[in-house]
């Protein structure tokens, strides 16, 4: 009977954590691959420019390769918050239907497989740019975005 108890208090206060990450939770370059995936137009951060020692030409064509891809990044992140909103209202739904939750759920890997593809592209072009000392100096790096204007 205690063990029943046990089980059941235990089996209820993990259905009680909310699903998926908190509401405002790390962007996706702060995730778990924050060290393959540099936060968008970090060269433009005064500290890692200068520590990498970037020329004018190098922040040129990382300027050009982040701007070939803006536009299929911001689709696909708008599509997937999308997406996710899909997969949360079918889990919500009375009755559930399992086939709409598998089928969102199938849209948002998707997505996010897509999504993760785009940034190792650029990521691909933003090494190909750097020299090894500074890819080196990359990777020892407190990677955050630019710092906003003062």
């Amino acid at each position: 009977m205690k063990r029943t108890l046990l089980v059941l208090l235990l089996s209820t206060s993990a259905l009680a954590q909310p699903f998926g990450p908190p509401p405002g939770g790390p962007p996706p370059h702060e995730r778990g691959d924050a060290r393959v995936i540099p936060p968008p137009n970090w060269w433009r951060n005064d500290e890692i420019r200068d520590a990498l020692k970037l020329d004018a030409s190098q922040i040129k064509r990382l300027d050009a390769a982040q701007k070939e891809h803006a536009d299929a990044l911001t689709k696909l992140e708008r599509d997937l918050t999308a997406a996710t909103k899909d997969l949360k209202t079918a889990l919500e739904a009375q009755p559930p239907v399992a086939e709409k939750i598998i089928a969102a759920g199938d849209r948002v890997g998707t997505l996010r497989s897509t999504l993760f593809h785009e940034q190792i592209v650029i990521l691909a072009e933003q090494r190909a740019i750097l020299t090894r000392k500074q890819w080196t100096a990359l990777q020892e790096q407190p990677l955050r975005g630019p710092r906003p204007p003062r």
